[in-house]
This record gives C-alpha cells, sequence and structure tokens, in this order.
C-alpha cells in the first residue's frame, strides 16, 4: 500500500481492517501479493451495503488487469451475496481509478470538498455508488 499509493494508512488502521465487520480479500501470485481490496459491511434485515475501503494493486504489476480483475470479483461476490450498494471515495486526481470505476458500473453521486491530504494541502473526493442487484444501468444526476 505504502509503494502504491501517496498518503497510505497507517499500520494500526490496516490492521483494524482485517477483522469483522471488514473483509481484506488478497490477490496472489505464487505466493506474492499483488493487490487486494478492504470492504466494510453493513448488514440490516432488508439491506445489505459495502464500503470498499481501499482496493491495491502493486505498482510493478500496474496496467495489467489486475485492479478490473479485483473489481470484478467484488462486483460478482457482491451479487452472490445480495449486497444492494457499494460505496467508494477516491481522489479526483486518480483518472486511471475514476475511469476503471466507471467501466465496472459505478457512478459518481457527490463531491467531497478538501476530502484527501496532499502533499502541499487538499483535493477533493468523489463519491461514487455501484448497485449490483440492479438489472439496469441507472442513471443518477445530482443537483444542487
Amino acid at each position: 500500500m505504502r509503494d502504491a499509493q501517496p498518503h497510505a494508512w497507517s499500520l494500526d488502521t490496516f490492521q483494524s481492517c482485517l477483522s469483522h465487520p471488514y473483509k481484506a480479500i488478497g490477490l496472489f501470485d505464487h505466493n506474492e501479493l499483488q493487490g487486494f481490496y478492504i470492504i466494510h459491511e453493513v448488514t440490516t434485515a432488508e439491506h445489505k451495503e459495502w464500503s470498499l475501503m481501499e482496493i491495491v494493486v502493486n505498482p510493478l504489476q500496474q496496467g495489467q488487469g489486475l485492479g478490473t480483475f479485483l473489481l470484478d470479483d467484488l462486483l460478482s461476490r457482491a451479487r452472490r451475496l445480495d449486497v444492494n450498494e457499494i460505496w467508494l471515495e477516491v481522489r479526483t486526481s486518480n483518472h486511471h481509478a475514476i475511469h476503471l470505476y466507471r467501466k465496472t458500473g459505478f457512478v459518481q453521486i457527490d463531491v467531497r470538498k478538501n476530502y484527501y491530504p496532499t502533499d502541499d494541502g487538499r483535493e477533493d473526493g468523489l463519491v461514487m455508488c455501484h448497485y449490483p442487484l440492479s438489472t439496469s444501468n441507472r442513471n443518477i444526476t445530482i443537483l444542487d
């Protein structure tokens, strides 16, 4: 994670996301971790929602489709487990991730102003959502 992101989580934060209600899924090649994602699960009797807390691909392996593979796995699991919504936030400067999220069916819901730290201040975060159980693509527009 530290190699792949400019402002990685602390070790304590990462370790706290390795047990319920979080779930970590790793992608390995010959016992070497190539990428992973972490979800936070909120479930009631009527509704199941995940937050994609983190998705990371080893920088040496980026550009080979592993991010798409991880997202496809996430969405497949979500459909199997009847997850209604998957939420995430992404830096506005992370154009590759935004493209990947949109390509896999995530839609932008909102903008969180000054959400992420940068080396010289802060940047906005896009709030995006995917509806795995939807049989059609939703066209959602947020109006001010």
